[in-house]
């Protein structure tokens, strides 16, 4: 359609399709293509979803350094808005991989506020507790992981305890670790954290002389 017929209206869209069936099956040449079609496109909606395309192939690669950038320029672009929330999810996503605590607070409090009931809204409060940890608002950081242990449903739970305990050994609020850990240890039995919950929970004994 596109060698045949390259100035057809039914092409312009084959074009965009094409670059998103190229997403789809993972193809290594979807990046040079999307820098064709933008230098050819001046539909501000077209260069707005090849944009996104671009960010999303990045983001499935882990290049959230490149891709982040693009994701916060889409959010002033013409996109519908489910497509700008998600974008802006992705970009707190990449702040907080590549160590930058305080922009990905920053995203994903406005994320949380505008999306309570998303369904990832879990996971942005996992990861914006972790970003407030990482700046040493351990006060912050606990709101968001206790607001987690308190739904029984959130995946991020078993995470959530294990942060919780290990800030409130940070403060030296030993007993309150022991409780944190020892809950991880009779919820998660099988959690991946259990070693190292038990080696500061004997540490602490230790510490109290409780030989």
């Amino acid at each position: 359609l596109l060698i045949q017929y390259p100035h057809a209206a039914p092409s312009q869209d084959a074009r965009f399709q094409r670059l998103v069936t190229m997403y789809q099956l993972d193809d290594p040449n979807l990046l040079a293509e999307t820098e064709s079609f933008l230098k050819e496109s001046t539909n501000p909606k077209e260069r707005a979803q090849v944009h996104l395309l671009r960010a999303e192939a990045l983001f499935k690669d882990k290049k959230y350094a490149e891709a982040g950038p693009i994701y916060g320029e889409l959010l002033s672009a013409d996109l519908s808005e489910d497509l700008k929330t998600k974008a802006l999810y992705k970009l707190g996503w990449c702040q907080s991989q590549t160590g930058d605590a305080p922009g990905a607070v920053k995203t994903f409090t406005e994320y949380i506020t505008n999306n309570p009931q998303s369904p990832t809204l879990a996971s942005a409060l996992i990861q914006r507790g972790l970003a407030f940890q990482q700046e040493g608002d351990y006060t912050a950081a606990l709101k968001d992981f206790d607001r987690l242990i308190a739904d029984p449903k959130a995946a991020e739970r078993e995470l959530a305890l294990q942060q919780k305990a290990l800030i409130l050994g940070q403060k030296k609020e030993y007993p309150a670790m022991i409780a944190a850990f020892e809950e991880l240890l009779k919820e998660y039995p099988k959690s991946s954290a259990a070693g190292q919950a038990n080696f500061w929970i004997g540490w602490a004994a230790f510490e109290n002389k409780d030989y």
